[in-house]
């Protein structure tokens, strides 16, 4: 397929139905704002979402041989797109008109260079492609060189971002082509990569990255290149520390990717590695601690009372002072508290990092941990544990502090019983139970735990677990009948009932009685009906059920809407008769007689 003979059969082997049917609608609507030919290139200009440029080139004696077709828009599935389709439609209706055109340019042109020195045609166009990054990239295809450094491809992938963003809702946007484009800048980085031109190659990444993090929120479905930047800033700092700057210029690009892990909170991490990565010498340690110093969260003073004074379980609540400090403290702040300790460690600065605890490590949970571990593993076991029952008291139920605290003492060790019946006393998480049931100090210490439960009015339903789990029923039943709370008759039916079915029916029936003064609603009918089911699945509890549900209506017979309730299961309620036995007959009413 030629230039000069063009057909329509040609053309459609070369692109799909869609995008043949799209380019004719392109070609006839005017969307071809500008064409020239010079020699055998076609170079041409199509508005769609954006202006795209297409280059159409012809290989052998004046564009008779096989075309190679080229356009900047975002299309990457089979076949040509429709802007090269509507170009080439162009091309076969006057390819005539514009062999003349360009025989005429042409020979204009040749005038006008002939008259010009080499000096002045190289700067001319050095001059033009530094500010037109597409005439740089066809003067290197054209040349044979497969990619051009000094590129701005930040502004470019930007400045698709934006047209993106405003195309979306606009009559005619093409949402099957709304992501933007960013192969050609990866395959320019990776080709300078593979040249060994690292500086170029990490430039380029850098740019596709900080421009991807700075709009990717403007376009939707823009997340697919979430990949795409995360892949650019690990190839950045790659190809950078291959580079082997001198260390001034490690040090800016350690800055560069701090001030990136500040700045994208979506790719915080990635600059974060990024940033470890490019740390080499204790010079480099040094600067990061700088960077991170003037960031850094407010210390947390140290409590009075507490944990921190040795009490079990904390004693009294924390001051509102400290908790005031540690929820103003945003998330950046702390992430700089655990750089700047691991910064210390990489320099081996012990006594700062022990400073940096004191002063900060009751601002973050993963410092706390950390400082918990520290401690252990230094042999101060007693201080780890006061200092993990402090940061649990700060922090709630953090499990990373929790897990350090259970690791302070081996299972073996005399401290390890305390410990971990202070963590459950903190976090009520039950596996700590399960492992305090197993040690043999626990039927001591099983009481003074049992003691504290007790005094927690607020929550009982943390005791009553804790006593079906040791196997005290009777007690757990005393204390469900105490709170009058049909969720905790429902919720330890099966454990309790079991044993004591029926000093359980008899209170669970009461606390239903009780309950139908307060309900006034069909929702809370329902739910006492269903109470009356449960009573109906303990051994015995059939007639209870029944009898209650016959005492209720005869009680209350004016809501109607309980005994609307209970009516559809009176008789699932209602015991089954003997075998061998007839069912009772109703007496007849007597005739009044006249």
């Amino acid at each position: 397929m030629g230039l000069t003979d063009l057909t329509v059969a040609e053309i459609r082997r070369v692109c799909t139905e869609r995008s043949y049917e799209r380019g004719v609608g392109y070609y006839h609507s005017g969307r071809i704002t500008s064409v020239r030919l010079a020699g055998s290139t076609v170079r041409a200009t199509v508005e769609g979402t954006d202006e795209y440029n297409v280059e159409l080139a012809w290989k052998g004696r004046r564009g008779g041989g096989r075309g190679e077709y080229y356009c900047d828009c975002p299309y990457s599935y089979e076949g040509e797109c429709k802007h090269v389709v509507s170009v080439l439609l162009h091309v076969k209706d006057h390819s005539a008109a514009m062999i003349r055109e360009a025989k005429s340019a042409s020979a204009s042109i040749k005038s006008l260079l002939g008259g010009a020195s080499e000096g002045y045609l190289r700067e001319f166009l050095a001059a033009e492609m530094a500010g037109d990054a597409g005439l740089a990239e066809r003067f290197a295809r054209g040349t044979g060189t497969p990619y051009v450094a000094g590129l701005d491809y930040h502004d470019r992938i930007a400045s698709m971002f934006r047209a993106e963003a405003a195309a979306e809702g606009r009559d005619g946007w093409d949402d099957d082509f709304g992501r933007v484009d960013l192969g050609g800048a990866m395959k320019a980085a990776a080709g300078f990569e593979k040249s060994g031109d690292m500086a170029e190659a990490s430039r380029i990444y850098g740019q596709i990255a900080s421009a991807v993090s700075a709009h990717i929120d403007e376009v939707i479905g823009a997340e697919d290149h979430r990949g795409d930047a995360r892949a650019a800033i690990a190839k950045w700092a790659s190809c950078m520390d291959k580079n082997r700057p001198a260390e001034a210029d490690r040090r800016a690009c350690i800055s560069d990717a701090f001030f990136g892990y500040r700045r994208d909170a979506k790719f915080s991490g990635d600059y974060e590695s990024a940033m470890w990565s490019l740390c080499r010498s204790d010079a480099d340690y040094v600067h990061l601690l700088d960077l991170t110093a003037p960031h850094m969260p407010d210390p947390v003073p140290v409590d009075g009372g507490g944990a921190a004074a040795g009490r079990r379980w904390g004693g009294a609540k924390p001051r509102r002072r400290r908790r005031d400090l540690i929820e103003r403290e945003s998330p950046e702040r702390r992430r700089m508290l655990r750089i700047q300790v691991r910064a210390l460690e990489k320099l081996g600065r012990r006594s700062d990092i022990d400073r940096l605890y004191e002063e900060h490590g009751r601002a973050d949970p993963a410092v706390c941990a950390m400082r918990v571990k520290r401690l252990a593993a230094a042999g101060a076991k007693a201080k780890a544990a006061r200092v993990a029952a402090e940061g649990l008291d700060l922090f709630g139920r953090d499990e990373s502090i929790a897990a350090a605290a259970a690791a302070v003492y081996d299972e073996r060790e005399p401290g390890r019983l305390e410990v971990l019946s202070e963590l459950f006393m903190r976090t009520f998480d039950w596996s700590y139970h399960d492992k305090l049931r197993e040690m043999p100090g626990w039927p001591g210490e099983r009481a003074a735990v049992l003691k504290m439960l007790a005094r927690d009015r607020k929550r009982p339903d943390r005791l009553i677990e804790m006593l079906v789990r040791e196997g005290m029923h009777r007690r757990a039943l005393q204390e469900i009948v105490r709170c009058r709370d049909m969720a905790l008759f429902e919720r330890y039916l099966e454990p309790v009932s079991s044993r004591y079915p029926r000093a359980y029916l008899a209170a669970y029936g009461r606390c239903i009685a009780g309950t139908v003064d307060r309900a006034g609603s069909g929702w809370q009918y329902s739910r006492l009906v269903m109470h009356l089911e449960r009573m109906a699945k303990i051994a015995g509890g059939k007639e209870v059920a029944a009898g209650l549900a016959a005492v209720i209506s005869a009680k209350y017979p004016r809501k109607r809407a309980l005994l609307k309730a209970l009516a559809p299961y009176a008789g699932r309620l209602q015991p089954k008769p003997r075998p061998g036995t007839k069912p009772r007959a109703r007496p007849r009413a007597h005739r009044r007689q006249a």
